[in-house]
């Protein structure tokens, strides 16, 4: 029947039996979008007043939902992290550096100053 609505604040997912806190993932979202609107152009004020909270909330998220099973195996959470995070970021990056290359050597972009 698919997900049920436990409540105004809280839902429960298929996959898992845990209750996710819709509170929280508005706050993500709104994290996310303010995040995405500092980092486009936008007035000095809004600029400002985004980046006076953006960096501790989301610090603030990443311990919220730090779990206590990761310090039982650092290894794994290490190993977990740098295959998660740093290996897709690296091959990422080298493919927009490889693409910038191509698009400068086919004049595509302006020349750097």
């Amino acid at each position: 029947m698919g997900d049920r609505i436990e409540s105004h604040e809280q839902i429960k997912t298929n996959d898992k039996s845990e209750m996710r806190n819709m509170l929280v993932d508005t706050g993500k979202g709104i994290a996310i979008i303010l995040m995405c609107i500092g980092h486009a152009y936008c007035p000095d004020a809004l600029f400002y007043f985004i980046y006076m909270f953006h960096m501790a909330f989301f610090f603030m998220m990443s311990g919220y939902f730090f779990s206590d099973k990761n310090l039982d195996n650092p290894k794994a959470f290490v190993w977990k992290r740098i295959t998660g995070l740093w290996v897709p970021f690296v091959k990422w990056g080298l493919i927009f550096v490889l693409l910038h290359n191509v698009f400068l050597k086919l004049q595509l972009l302006p020349p750097p100053l």
